[in-house]
């Protein structure tokens, strides 16, 4: 049996680009992997099966399920998986929980059945399998454009502090409703992502330049999103922001102490608050092999 762990992303900087003709978005975005995590474990069946510690997950629609079905399928391997997932990261919030899973299960699958693929065809399988997860199968501070799937390794942004807020509100087909209610006055052309890589390498974090194209669109979807944000400031965050298409919101905070007596106080006013690390490239790489 093998253990991986998936982590969850945040994106310091998201900006659409364009439309293009497949239907997609080009992107310039800015991944940043956090110590918030889920926990995988694989191992030796007969067939592939998949149960998760949130019961509504435990289906073939899983990410995960799927990504060890298309593993099989390219590697022509004869066998199976038991494939189990103990949820942390919350579902549906621009945090790549399900991402994760899928790629934590392409790496650990690929050491359970001594296929020994490179790097490139697991990227491949995981950019076929959604547009976050060639990048979580490397984790860490990345600049991806095109749809997210050019992947380009930035200075490691170490031992940052931050402050999550996950709403306890969701909507069908978030991701889609949130692209397709896009305009086109949102769109950008990737500068504040570049020019925060730069900030980046110089140890630095320039707020002014974490933006995201969705941060408008979805204050206006997510019911209560702006409550959190005031509630965010008037407990001490400097500046909000929002991950993915949302609707966590996320702050920095200058030291571990600040996080704690902000955690608190949001906790305080019945919000689900995580208080969380930056980690550099993801241990996903080398799943545990201890005996369960």
């Amino acid at each position: 049996m093998l253990k991986a762990k998936a982590y969850a992303k945040i994106n310091l900087s998201l900006e659409i680009i364009r439309l293009r003709q497949d239907g997609y978005h080009d992107i310039s975005t800015i991944y940043q992997t956090v110590s918030l995590a889920d926990t995988i474990y694989v191992d030796k069946a007969d067939i592939i099966s998949l149960t998760c510690s949130q019961i509504s997950l435990s289906n073939e629609n899983n990410l995960a399920y799927k990504a060890a079905n298309l593993l099989q399928q390219f590697a022509g391997y004869v066998g199976g998986a038991k494939i189990k997932i103990i949820k942390v990261i919350p579902t549906a919030m621009g945090l790549g929980g399900g991402s994760s899973d899928a790629a934590a299960t392409l790496i650990a699958l690929n050491q359970l059945w001594d296929l020994n693929l490179r790097s490139k065809d697991l990227h491949y399988l995981a950019s076929n399998l959604g547009s976050d997860v060639p990048y979580l199968l490397r984790g860490g501070t990345t600049l991806g454009t095109g749809i997210g799937h050019n992947l380009k390794t930035l200075k490691p942004l170490k031992n940052k502090w931050l402050v999550l807020v996950c709403p306890i509100t969701s909507i069908e087909n978030k991701t889609q409703r949130l692209y397709e209610a896009l305009d086109y006055e949102l769109f950008s052309n990737g500068d504040n992502a570049r020019s925060l890589a730069d900030s980046i390498a110089r140890n630095s974090l320039d707020y002014r330049l974490m933006v995201n194209s969705f941060e408008q669109i979805a204050f206006d979807v997510f019911t209560g999103l702006d409550i959190i944000k005031d509630d965010m400031i008037q407990c001490g965050a400097s500046s909000v922001h929002l991950s993915g298409a949302g609707p966590s919101l996320f702050t920095f905070v200058p030291e571990k102490e600040q996080g704690i007596k902000l955690r608190d106080r949001l906790n305080q006013k019945s919000h689900k608050v995580y208080l969380l690390e930056t980690i550099d490239a993801s241990p996903i790489l080398t799943p545990d092999r201890s005996r369960l």
